[in-house]
């Protein structure tokens, strides 16, 4: 995650304007541990901004060197998925500018905290997820705003900022419904089966919301 900021955020700067960004987890569960996982990445709006950052590139190769950076990083990390053994129905989708989506099928909770830590570089990410017959945990994860490569004061007001305005879904679907979840800030549906939580990356940083869930079903 870290590395995906870092990047988004250079692009912010390249701008000199803020940016909405949208990042979406979900996870479906089935009743023997296997289930589906899907990421979407939305940086659309990022589009409208380098049609404005385009008038002003005398050398017409800013934008092209831009997107293929994007483009390469998200490439390169779907490429490994691929490799990791009990992943099935690996589906890569970045036909729409900017937005980069993700879905596969995984065996066990296990094959899905390989695949979320596939650079094994972030002991956060490890194990991200644990289950066992009517029960779920999902880790929660810290994220520092100094972890992140800003050069001075300005540039951490400027990704305040961007990070406010960067969106963080995660949505359970469970295979029963939900006795218990301690998660308060999660939002449940009407038939007990999908957990919803939204939140800022900034909430994240300064500790206002926190992603960890740890929940049983029935």
């Amino acid at each position: 995650m870290k590395q995906l900021i870092n990047l988004l955020l250079f692009a912010v700067t390249l701008t000199t304007m803020s940016a909405c960004f949208e990042i979406t987890e979900e996870v479906t569960i089935n009743k023997d541990g296997s289930g589906g996982y899907t990421s979407i990445i939305d940086a659309s709006k990022l589009s409208e901004q380098m049609q404005m950052l385009a008038a002003f590139d005398t050398t017409g190769e800013m934008i092209p060197k831009l997107k293929y950076s994007l483009d390469s990083t998200f490439a390169e990390s779907f490429k490994k998925y691929s490799k990791v053994k009990g992943i099935s129905k690996l589906v890569v989708d970045t036909s729409k500018t900017y937005i980069y989506k993700v879905s596969m099928i995984f065996k066990d909770i296990a094959t899905l905290n390989e695949v979320l830590n596939i650079d094994k570089k972030d002991d956060s990410m490890k194990n991200l997820y644990s289950w066992k017959k009517g029960n779920l945990t999902r880790k929660d994860i810290a994220l520092n705003l100094d972890e992140l490569k800003m050069e001075d004061d300005s540039q951490k007001e400027m990704a305040k900022s961007f990070l406010e305005g960067m969106k963080y879904t995660i949505i359970l679907n469970m295979p029963g419904k939900v006795k218990k979840m301690t998660n308060k800030e999660a939002k449940l549906s009407d038939d007990k089966k999908k957990i919803t939580l939204e939140c800022s990356l900034l909430d994240i940083i300064d500790k206002k919301a926190q992603l960890g869930n740890e929940i049983s079903y029935k």
